[in-house]
């Protein structure tokens, strides 16, 4: 099955680091290097100028309507921020899977200069995120530590790069031997740094030149090097931007990388340099240590040119060092930074986000004891067979919740038989199970609805990837009486506590937020919290936001893991009686949530039937909460909405006879 990422940042056509990672990723998954995923590109408006943000609003526009399984954001900093929040908002609010891929060399910097509040918002967008990824170690502390997210969600995966090629037989005839720079013309590249250094080591050596290839953003940089160019006879030339074919025969031709940048990622310059066999140069920042060291080039401070005139100069005396350091170059890409190797490992993390597993379980320590509550439907063997036929070792448990005793003999077979002793409600139903259940795992299943293939192994691999998720729940395909089906909910958890997703500062917005309860699979520790047996509905939400209460983390994934059988007169049953009570207990766990219950919820819900006086009622009420002044805006829309929607009825009722 073919699956689809829509990677999202500056088009692959244009020069800088991000758009040449999307180029690569692009020609690594044509070669099959991402197995079964197809890779598109959403121009987000960056990297172009001004005129480049016309692409900004189709951007928005196309992940609100795609279809595509995980979309992946190539995020920087300064602008590139402001538009991926918006993108990532947007994929949160429709339930699609994101993944980050942070590349800004000065990120670190920008989030330091943030306002509080654009702070927060950027800190959401991350612990919203199916995935992270970062160039490095040094990346990982800073997302980790700056903007609250666990490093444990934070994946490295270095850039990586094609074979430029190496031919150490053209390279050593190749004459006058070239010191080679990559990239913007600038002072954060540390072009100022290297032209000191080469005023330094060029003039006792005439066999030597150098070329800085690049744009050439800074003027007085441009006089600067044609001024040292024409001091040495026309040995330092800037020749502007290359062509990819004139940049990769520059990395063959040359002897010397330099590259002695104050702020960076992981530049690509160095990975390309690095498949050709060169030698480099640079400075520690960013990431750049986690592939460059004196093994392969030189390792030196930013902003000093005195180390890089020596490292230079020993490379440029030394023939047999510089091979030796070249051909360690070489075998370092090959290793872990090759384009290969960058595409695998980025089709696990979207493996990971969108709720694929990626290891099969097939050991019998890992049984899964499975409860289904029943009241004896016809459709009870259907339940039993979809979970049988897992793929994993499977205890089911039907516990008989009817009344009227069913028998073993009439279950299917390898079933555990249990009874409640009749009609005492899908908690106790449940309880039970949990007491009888011996599996290390534990999930529900509801006697009307089936799982579908690979939903526990789903589970059981997220389990497996983090340690720290102790209940995985899935989305559902709904099948309605009317022939409608619709997968659900509509918008994901995303990183928030299951709290905050039902009752926070953005429920008034909800789209259908749910957690199903035949989609929830979880660790045994988690069954030490019973389902309260007074409740006559949503026992199962309650009993979520009691595990979280408890330190249980809930991971929702955008897998449809269950064919649910909607029954929307016992939900409308359900819906009334929770209204009556609910708010008393949600306001136990904390006052803020009841209002957000109350304005979500009950205020939501009269809003749709058209009962302004109704929704003042409830305004009223949030509005004498702690807290509650700052639901004022949406009460307030709610009102004016639940009024606009009875003005329509009322001239149909009037000319009623």
């Amino acid at each position: 099955m073919t699956r689809r990422v829509l990677v999202v940042g500056p088009p692959p056509h244009i020069s800088g680091g991000m758009a040449t990672v999307t180029r690569v990723l692009q020609e690594a998954a044509a070669a099959g290097a991402c197995g079964d995923w197809e890779v598109t590109v959403l121009d987000s408006g960056g990297g172009q100028g001004p005129l480049g943000y016309r692409a900004f609003p189709p951007a928005v526009t196309t992940v609100l309507r795609t279809d595509a399984d995980v979309l992946h954001v190539h995020m920087a900093s300064g602008g590139s921020v402001l538009r991926k929040i918006v993108l990532c908002e947007t994929a949160r609010w429709r339930g699609l899977p994101y993944v980050i891929h942070l590349h800004g060399a000065t990120f670190d910097a920008f989030v330091d200069s943030l306002t509080p509040i654009l702070r927060a918002r950027l800190a959401r967008a991350y612990r919203g995120a199916s995935g992270i990824i970062v160039l490095g170690d040094y990346w990982r502390d800073v997302v980790s530590q700056k903007l609250a997210v666990p490093a444990e969600s934070v994946t490295v995966v270095a850039n990586g790069v094609p074979d430029v090629g190496y031919d150490d037989v053209a390279r050593e005839a190749s004459r006058p031997l070239t010191i080679l720079f990559v990239g913007e013309v600038t002072r954060r590249k540390g072009v100022d740094v290297l032209l000191e250094a080469l005023a330094d080591v060029l003039p006792g050596r005439p066999d030597w030149q150098a070329l800085l290839c690049g744009p050439t953003p800074e003027g007085d940089l441009v006089k600067d090097i044609a001024r040292l160019g024409a001091e040495l006879g026309g040995r330092v030339q800037a020749p502007g931007n290359l062509t990819p074919a004139d940049r990769d025969e520059a990395y063959r031709s040359s002897h010397i990388l330099c590259l002695p940048s104050r702020a960076e990622g992981l530049p690509m310059v160095l990975l390309e340099a690095m498949s050709a066999g060169l030698p480099c140069v640079s400075t520690a920042v960013g990431s750049i240590a986690d592939a460059v060291d004196d093994s392969v080039g030189s390792l030196l401070p930013p902003g000093d040119p005195a180390p890089v005139a020596r490292a230079l100069a020993e490379l440029m005396d030394d023939p047999v060092l510089r091979t030796r350091k070249g051909m360690a170059a070489r075998d370092r890409w090959a290793q872990g930074y090759s384009n290969t190797v960058m595409a695998e490992r980025l089709a696990q993390v979207w493996d990971r986000a969108a709720g694929v597993a990626t290891t099969r379980h097939t050991g019998s320590a890992a049984q899964v004891s499975v409860i289904i509550p029943t009241l004896g439907r016809a459709s009870l063997p259907a339940a039993v067979a979809s979970a049988q036929a897992q793929g994993v070792p499977v205890e089911v448990i039907v516990v008989d919740d009817s009344g009227e005793m069913i028998t073993a003999e009439s279950m299917p077979a390898g079933v555990v038989l249990v009874h409640t002793g009749g009609r005492e409600g899908a908690a106790a139903a449940r309880n039970l199970g949990m007491q009888t259940a011996t599996g290390e795992v534990i999930a529900f299943l509801d006697d009307d609805d089936t799982w579908r293939p690979g939903h526990l192994l789903d589970a059981l691999a997220v389990f497996e990837q983090r340690p720290d998720v102790s209940i995985y729940a899935s989305r559902g395909l709904v099948h309605y009486p009317d022939g409608r089906s619709r997968v659900e909910p509509v918008e994901l958890l995303s990183g928030r506590t299951v709290a905050e997703y039902f009752y926070g500062p953005s429920v008034w917005a909800s789209r259908c937020r749910r957690i199903m309860t035949p989609t929830l699979v979880f660790r045994r520790k988690v069954a030490q919290v019973p389902m309260d047996t007074e409740l006559m509905a949503s026992e199962d939400t309650w009993w979520l936001l009691t595990a979280e209460r408890q330190g249980a983390v809930v991971h929702q994934s955008s897998h449809v893991g269950v064919d649910v059988v909607a029954a929307p007169g016992r939900d409308r049953a359900r819906a009334e009686y929770k209204t009556q009570t609910w708010v008393h207990r949600v306001d136990r766990l904390d006052p803020k949530l009841g209002s957000g219950y109350l304005v979500g919820s009950v205020a939501r819900e009269l809003t749709r039937a058209g009962r302004p006086a109704a929704v003042l009622r409830t305004a009223v009420q949030v509005m004498r909460r702690p807290h509650g002044v700052r639901w004022a805006p949406v009460l307030g829309a709610q009102t004016v909405v639940a009024a606009a929607l009875a003005a329509r009825r009322w001239p149909a009722h009037r000319r009623r006879p």
